[in-house]
């Protein structure tokens, strides 16, 4: 309404406007273009009770014509399906339509990612879903990026929910009959029948205490295990660490790999609310509770997957694709009885009925606008769902016996125009799995290199890393210091390693004196632990410990496994950046080899 009024007089004082009419369409072949224009130039007006409601929303004045290299291409083909003759009948004439259509386009040389599915309603998004996964054709259902959907991420609220408010029984109770700690039991090989406790709780009478309560003093094995460190760290760590102990806690990646995409796109989002200034997990809850079509929390998809896009329509504005088949069906145009109304500077919120729009002249003028600003949306949505083909455009409309639109604004008899295209065959290319990769606890990065190894042996060089990180100087005592740290490290972790061995290799490795002497506390020596540095690029690089002396700044770089080219020129890398941080000191860099029990400096 604010641009329709625009075209009429300025509604900015401050800002003239320039009135420029678009007359070409650059998207659409002229078959497409003109068929768009019969139908809110012939159809529509003989459909619209009042011409108003047409004339408001410009859509059967507008001129526009097809660019040049566009004339005399596209293709139309409109098919108006009658009603269900009996609500039980199992056959979807509309499913086997529209499979057909995607069918004769794969064998006319399109690929499955030129098209796209349309339809006004997300139930019926769901449904062509299941349509498209029977007939195992690979699709992105645009409805369903939003993680906020997805059930892991439901339970995962639920528990920052608990955590936040520890009384709300309904969310504790939530997160232990989910996947997430139904799993972990089971991976642990432990069991408990939550149903049972949950009803043995609700049926004790007395003095109510909050379930996790109960459930501490029932279960205080599983309570330290699973829920006690989330517990105490609430307040203290900012939500994006919170979420990530709660990770490495029930090992979401490892067990849930189906889920990686949601799990890594939930702890983005956490990310970017954090840096807007928020911090409060409350108000992060109260912001993912909010409605919204914000679109940080859908999943970004590849530009190059070879998939059928199936989106709504309200979603699919500004978007366009070679070919698209639009679903529709004859639905009663949705009546908000709410008016917003400014008059003589005073603001009225109203809710008018029918009934009262009857009994009441000005009312009843406030009423009648209303509908026409609603069919004049739903006109809107129309245009948009009939313009985003550039070069096949397919309406499969199924009629219904009470209601008469949107098939009403179509050509009665059907329609069909123009020549579908043949086009050449695309070779689809392989290519290469992408990977995410996501550390298992705190304090340890990934490196850019990676090699083919183990999962034991993964699983040993972190746990070997998170020991000597913990250590800032030794004496004398120590192998019982190993001994505290690696117990630490185990019940913070709950890795099934072989701890004494570990022990037994590191303390080896501290019999060097080498190895020993960058551990030794000396006058004006700065330890630094899993140092985070940034390039010149902005790159963030993370160095296990930098020893800083009155002359000299020293990387040290833990390694496990064989020696290789690819850690020394990270270490090389490491010494160009300190080196701009410490321009009067010497800076040297030395890999240990821990399992081969060498060092080797870097130069």
């Amino acid at each position: 309404q604010i641009m329709a009024d625009m075209m009429k007089h300025d509604i900015f004082p401050s800002v003239p406007t320039t009135r420029v009419p678009l007359e070409y369409n650059y998207r659409s072949g002229e078959v497409i273009v003109n068929f768009v224009k019969k139908v809110f130039h012939d159809v529509v007006p003989l459909q619209i009770p009042e011409r108003m409601d047409a004339d408001l929303s410009g859509l059967v004045s507008y001129q526009q014509k097809p660019e040049k290299k566009l004339m005399g291409k596209g293709y139309v083909e409109v098919n108006i399906l009658d009603p269900p003759s009996d609500e039980t009948d199992s056959v979807d004439p509309e499913r086997e339509k529209i499979l057909q259509v995607i069918q004769d386009c794969l064998t006319r040389g399109y690929m499955l990612r030129d098209i796209g599915i349309l339809t006004p309603r997300n139930d019926d998004v769901v449904k062509i879903s299941a349509w498209l996964n029977e007939a195992n054709f690979s699709f992105i259902s645009y409805s369903n990026l939003d993680i906020r959907t997805r059930k892991i991420t439901g339970e995962l609220i639920a528990l920052l929910q608990f955590l936040d408010s520890p009384i709300d029984d309904l969310a504790f109770a939530t997160f232990l009959m989910g996947s997430i700690f139904s799993s972990t039991l089971q991976y642990d090989s432990l069991s408990i029948d939550i149903h049972s406790f949950l009803f043995d709780v609700y049926r004790r009478k007395g003095v109510h205490r909050p379930l996790y309560y109960r459930f501490r003093e029932r279960y205080p094995q599983f309570w330290d295990q699973y829920f006690e460190t989330l517990f105490n760290r609430v307040g203290y760590l900012p939500i994006y660490d919170l979420l990530v102990e709660v990770y490495c806690v029930y090992h979401c990646f490892d067990r849930f790999p189906e889920e990686e995409g949601t799990l890594v796109k939930f702890i983005e989002v956490i990310n970017s609310f954090q840096q807007s200034g928020a911090n409060s997990l409350r108000d992060f809850l109260r912001y993912a509770d909010e409605n919204t079509m914000d679109e940080i929390w859908n999943i970004t998809t590849a530009p190059g997957e070879n998939a059928i896009t199936l989106t709504s329509i309200h979603k699919a504005k500004g978007l366009q694709y070679p070919v698209v088949i639009l679903l529709l069906f004859d639905t009663m145009i949705p009546v908000d009885n709410e008016i917003f109304n400014v008059e003589k500077g005073e603001a009225r919120l109203l809710y008018i009925t029918n009934d009262a729009a009857g009994k009441n002249q000005e009312l009843d003028v406030l009423y009648r606008r209303k509908r026409q600003l609603d069919t004049i949306d739903e006109l809107n949505k129309l245009y948009v769902s009939l313009t985003r083909a550039e070069e096949e455009l397919y309406v499969v409309c199924v009629k219904s016996q009470r209601f008469k639109k949107p098939s009403a604004y179509l050509p009665v008899n059907g329609y069909e125009h123009g020549v579908p295209t043949y086009k050449e065959q695309e070779i689809e290319q392989q290519r290469g799995e992408l990977q995410i990769i996501h550390p298992d606890t705190l304090g340890v990065l990934a490196s850019k290199t990676f090699r083919k190894i183990g999962i034991e042996q993964t699983k040993r060089g972190e746990f070997i890393h998170q020991v000597l990180e913990r250590i800032t100087t030794i004496d004398d005592s120590v192998e019982q210091q190993l001994q505290k740290i690696i117990g630490d490290v185990q019940q913070q972790t709950r890795e099934s390693i072989n701890s004494e061995n570990i022990k037994s290799q590191l303390l080896k490795f501290f019999e060097l004196d080498a190895f020993r002497s960058y551990f030794a506390p000396k006058p004006d020596r700065a330890i630094l632990n899993e140092q985070e540095i940034v390039d010149e690029t902005g790159e963030l690089h993370r160095i296990d410990r930098l020893i800083v002396d009155a002359q000299v700044v020293t990387i040290l770089d833990y390694k496990t496994g064989d020696e290789s080219e690819d850690y020394h020129q990270q270490v090389l890398k490491y010494i160009d950046i300190v080196k701009r941080l410490y321009p009067d000191r010497e800076v040297n860099g030395v890999l240990a080899y821990v399992d081969r029990m060498f060092l080797k400096e870097a130069q």
